[in-house]
Order: structure tokens, then sequence, then C-alpha cells
């Protein structure tokens, strides 16, 4: 539960973040409108103080608030994306280097056992 809520709230592409844009301003008029309801009532105030204060004032203020967090959080997955690429090859050759190896050991192992990690063994000398 707590995995796919974090996974929501980090929006990975420009749509997602538009989704939970949507999606916060809409939580947000509802919980204005929880909220004021019953000071509205007690004021003997009609429609239109609930519609100027539990409406245009979400859909002010959610909207660019959201947006403005959502797309920092998707480019700080983009930019972690990239540095863990950068991590694993040399800047030189392009080549992957021990860390990128290894991690490509590994996923190879998990895969296939050591029949396949032989494979591609002899695949990466042969491509050398």
């Amino acid at each position: 539960m707590r995995e796919s809520l974090i996974r929501f709230l980090t929006p990975r592409s420009k749509r997602e973040a538009i989704k939970l844009v949507a999606l916060c301003t809409i939580v947000a008029i509802a919980a204005t409108i929880v909220v004021d309801y019953p000071f509205v009532l007690a004021l003997g105030a009609g429609l239109t103080m609930i519609f100027t204060s539990a409406v245009l004032i979400p859909l002010t203020l959610a909207p660019p608030m959201t947006w403005f967090v959502a797309e920092a959080a998707r480019r700080k997955n983009e930019m972690k994306q990239e540095l863990e690429r950068l991590i694993c090859i040399d800047p030189l050759s392009g080549a992957l280097n021990r860390r990128g190896l290894a991690a490509f050991e590994q996923s190879v192992f998990r895969e296939g056992g050591a029949k396949a990690a032989l494979s591609a063994a002899n695949r990466l000398c042969d491509s050398a």
C-alpha cells in the first residue's frame, strides 16, 4: 500500500503529473467544502460564499503548487536514473566499468543461472 502511494506521488511522465495535479485539486476542493460548509451555514451566507471560498481558492492555488512539486519529483527521478546509468559506464570508452559488469553479472545469474552467465561471458568476449 505504502509503495503504491509513493509510486503514485512520484510521477515518471508529464501525463502522470497531470493526473496528480487533477487529483490533488479535486481533493483540495472537497476538503475545503467540508471545512467551510459549517462556517458558511453558521454565518447564514449563501452558495456564492461556498463557491468563492471552497472552489475558487483551491482552483487557483492547488494546480500550480501541485504541478511544481510533481515536476520536481519527476526531474529528480530522471536525474536519479541518469546517475545510476552513469555510475555503471566508463566515461572515456562508454563500456561497462566494474560496477556495471557486476550489475550485469548479477542480472544474468538471477535470470538464467550459470549456463546463461557462461553464454553472456562468451558474447562479451566475442564482441570485444
